[in-house]
């Protein structure tokens, strides 16, 4: 089975080939946001590289259509840089401003892209501050998917009811994400209540499931979105605001988290990797840098996602985090550490080790196939002549047996 690295350069490959330049573009934004996920520095470079050259061609954005596409890849492009750590993208760059500006262009359309694109900007700012503009990018988004789930009523025929659907569910799924994110319980609601309502579901889990039934929609990734924005909701809001406002969260995050598994199982089945590296990553990713303070509600999240089969138990976790983060304070130390390229090969290696442990679960039997793997993706992990702390790392991985889960 490829790992998830590999499954990230095929995506970069598949987009590479494609010829019309702004699907290029769109395509191009998903090995980008997996490669960010991944911490992969340098699939990262080429994928934005790549996409960069087309955004910056005027040419190809021309119709309020294309605006409206662009403005949302520069918000997945704006996201893949916060998720990696990106800061000359986005402040150096002044693509933030740039997204913005877009935005407010008269000419670009209102629709689930510019959706998406008002919701990504405001991801992106640091949740500490949930700033006017926050709201204001959010309001904006919320405007266009109000009239969006007017239009619903008004398709004209099965198919067009369908596309729409997905778009509109699509566009208050991004705007709950960032609601999620900044503890908004009115905005938090309200997407709730859209999703359910437009789709005639009683849950969140039902209604994406009901809503995005096609392969093409990326059901495991928007479903993946919800897990990770309810998990967040639960983990900020204070008891008695989740029991007023959002009573049925906790029953909601493990429905999700089941539905998780059953659409993984069929974007699998019907060979959409986009869908199954991305859900895996988006999940993994959140449970990796945002791990909850207890190692059960931890286990028992992952457990929900990959079917009570995980690779890592606490310590080893720590382990692994513990020395990629020393790895980490070496290579940005002032201070002159010896081979700091080969210590950012070695970070690297751990980080994907630990995603692979994680996400990639049902490509491994061990965890020491895991490490197989690293070892042979990272020529580079095993070198140094003075410090073995990473090597002696993955013997006492290889050695480990699988932990039992009760």
């Amino acid at each position: 089975m490829p790992s998830l690295k590999e499954n990230v350069q095929q995506l970069l490959g598949a987009a590479k080939n494609v010829q019309k330049k702004q699907d290029k573009a769109a395509y191009l934004s998903l090995p980008l946001l997996a490669s960010a996920k991944l911490g992969d520095r340098a699939l990262y470079d080429e994928c934005q590289r790549e996409m960069n050259a087309l955004l910056e061609d005027n040419q190809l954005w021309q119709t309020g259509d294309d605006l409206a596409i662009k403005a949302w890849i520069l918000g997945r492009a704006l996201l893949a840089a916060l998720n990696i750590g990106d800061n000359e993208f986005i402040i150096k760059a002044h693509q933030k401003s740039n997204l913005l500006s877009l935005l407010q262009r008269k000419e670009i359309a209102k629709n689930a892209f510019s959706v998406c694109g008002w919701a990504l900007l405001a991801h992106v700012d640091n949740s500490a501050q949930y700033i006017a503009l926050d709201k204001d990018s959010i309001k904006a988004a919320i405007n266009i998917a109000e009239e969006l789930t007017k239009k619903l009523a008004s398709a004209k025929t099965e198919a067009d009811r369908a596309e729409a659907l997905s778009n509109t569910l699509w566009s208050w799924v991004m705007i709950f994400q960032v609601a999620a994110k900044n503890k908004d319980i009115e905005f938090s609601k309200l997407c709730v209540e859209r999703m359910k309502e437009i789709t005639g579901q009683p849950t969140i889990a039902q209604a994406l499931e009901a809503g995005l039934p096609k392969p093409e929609d990326c059901p495991a990734w928007v479903i993946a979105i919800a897990v990770v924005s309810v998990d967040e909701l639960l983990s900020g809001l204070p008891q008695e605001g989740q029991k007023v406002a959002l009573p049925h969260l906790e029953a909601d995050l493990f429905e999700l988290q089941n539905k998780l598994t059953n659409t993984l199982e069929r974007a699998k089945a019907s060979g959409n990797l986009a869908d199954t590296t991305l859900a895996k990553l988006t999940v993994s990713y959140n449970f990796a840098k945002n791990k909850p303070q207890g190692w059960p509600e931890y286990q028992t999240a992952i457990c929900h996602f990959n079917q009570a089969k995980v690779h890592i138990n606490a310590e080893q976790y720590n382990k692994i985090k513990k020395q990629a983060q020393t790895l980490e304070k070496e290579i940005n130390s002032i201070w002159p550490y010896p081979n700091k390229s080969r210590k950012q090969e070695k970070r690297n290696a751990l980080t994907e080790l630990l995603m692979e442990s994680i996400a990639n679960y049902d490509s491994y039997d061990s965890l020491a196939n895991v490490v197989d793997k690293i070892e042979k993706t990272h020529e580079a992990v095993r070198l140094g002549n003075l410090s073995h702390r990473t090597s002696e790392l993955l013997d006492e991985l290889r050695g480990s047996t699988a932990p039992q889960l009760n």
